[in-house]
């Protein structure tokens, strides 16, 4: 993961595009990272990507589209980093938030209420 070069934005990626880092204890350690996809190969890939159906995560189906490069990033990023709960923000889909549990990556829809 990188931070975003000043003045390296372009026609595609609007200023509030990347990825914000949120500590334990929710404090914002930065913003505007870029997340390379397959940056950290040695990590190897999921066994699986699983769509939790439940809050509890114990009725799964396999996820067959996981989404765009916002989707394949987040989810990169959740399997690389054990323990970091990611949310993907996309207008390729819903919310979605993904988290690591032994060789699979977890995803739930995020509902959001209308205000």
């Amino acid at each position: 993961m990188r931070r975003r070069e000043k003045g390296a934005s372009s026609a595609y990626a609007p200023a509030n595009d990347g990825a914000v880092v949120i500590e334990p204890g929710f404090r914002v350690a930065g913003s505007e990272f870029i997340i390379a996809v397959g940056e950290n190969d040695k990590a190897g890939r999921p066994a699986s990507v699983m769509l939790c159906r439940n809050a509890a995560g114990t009725d799964r189906v396999e996820r067959n589209q996981p989404g765009g490069a916002r989707h394949a990033a987040g989810l990169r990023f959740a399997w690389s980093n054990p323990g970091a709960v990611v949310f993907v923000v996309s207008a390729d889909g819903p919310v979605t938030c993904a988290l690591r549990v032994a060789n699979d990556v977890l995803t739930w829809s995020v509902r959001l209420p209308e205000t």
